[in-house]
């Protein structure tokens, strides 16, 4: 399980440097496919983490770049909430995002067979 969730999040977050955000879940989808996972909570949890881990890599590794983090710009649009709220609001995303991803390829693979 540690190995699928290393390999999708590093194929999410160098996939996320070049292509839109939405990659996440086809990422996913494609990893999920041809993977041999045999339950569809695990393939859920895998999807799941993987996209919480990367989105928190890929979120502070942009904001690092700039004077002002867009988290922090964020934070106060949304009223005055805490900078790190706002990177566990992105990370939260983008594991329900990639959990759909997981569970959609999980689900199509059943189906194919």
């Amino acid at each position: 399980m540690i190995k699928s969730i290393t390999i999708l999040t590093i194929l999410i977050v160098l996939s996320s440097l070049i292509f839109p955000w939405w990659i996440i879940v086809v990422v996913s989808f494609i990893f999920m496919l041809f993977s041999k996972q045999k339950s569809l909570l695990r393939s859920l949890s895998i999807g799941f983490l993987s996209g919480v881990i990367a989105y928190l890599i890929y979120s502070l590794y942009s904001s690092m770049e700039l004077e002002r983090s867009p988290a922090e710009l964020l934070a106060n649009l949304l009223g005055a909430l805490p900078s790190w709220s706002s990177y566990i609001i992105t990370a939260l995303v983008g594991g329900i995002a990639a959990a759909f991803g997981t569970v959609s390829g999980y689900l199509a693979k059943k189906c194919l067979k």
